[in-house]
């Protein structure tokens, strides 16, 4: 999964108006701080997982568990370290649990030319959309660059010795020359598209229906419902 592709979910998940998948993920990360009883949070979590897997989006989550284990095993053991009971220290860290949950939520599920086509239908301005939309694409661009140029880099070393002048060369000089090259481009072709400061078109508006509002409602009611029972 790169920073944010769309490629993860079903029909249910990814029809969802991004604007509401963004709100609820403001309501997740509110409700897992404001909760801090360990029997709340593993409600609230098991609750989460049920709709993830209905969404079909587990296995994007389980492909981030061992990156999500690197965040969460410290936080546990220094929350101990500190002196917390081992319920604070669980409460502690499914809240890591639950950043990485949102982040397949809204990024694993959410095609970007979709999110730039939900602002312009509220009638974000362009600079804001265009801006977000170009921050997405550009992202992953510069990872799969950077990665070619590591490849090339120890490709021609073949195992000699690496100094700082050499690894300066043959890997920063390189990618700041592509990356020069990729704005360069970029810039033309949003001058020759012609964006401008007028209001933009939408193809096809991206609503928000009634399955929105309702999955974010039964979301909202079952983490209130928890907080105020537990």
């Amino acid at each position: 999964m790169v920073f944010i592709d769309g490629n993860s979910g079903n029909s249910l998940v990814k029809g969802m108006n991004p604007i509401i998948k963004f709100v609820l993920t403001i309501i997740i990360i509110v409700f897992s701080i404001w909760t801090n009883t360990l029997t709340g949070q593993v409600l609230n979590l098991g609750f989460l997982l049920l709709l993830f897997a209905v969404w079909g989006l587990l296995p994007g989550f389980i492909r981030l568990v061992p990156i999500m284990l690197l965040f969460l095993i410290p936080v546990f053991l220094i929350s101990v370290i500190c002196g917390s009971t081992l319920q604070a220290a669980g409460v502690s860290s499914i809240r890591i649990v639950f950043m990485f949950l949102c982040y397949v939520l809204f990024c694993g599920s959410t095609c970007p030319s979709m999110l730039t086509r939900s602002l312009n239908t509220v009638g974000v301005s362009s600079y804001l959309s265009i801006g977000i939309l170009i921050t997405l694409r550009f992202i992953p661009v510069l990872m799969n660059e950077m990665q070619k140029i590591k490849d090339s880099f120890d490709m021609r070393l073949n195992g000699q010795k690496r100094g700082f002048k050499v690894w300066y060369r043959g890997m920063i000089i390189p990618f700041v020359f592509r990356m020069s090259s990729l704005s360069d481009n970029l810039s033309l072709a949003l001058h020759m598209k012609g964006f401008g400061t007028a209001a933009p078109t939408v193809y096809k508006p991206v609503g928000i229906k009634a399955a929105d509002l309702i999955f974010l409602s039964i979301i909202s009611l079952f983490m209130a419902g928890v907080k105020w029972i537990y």
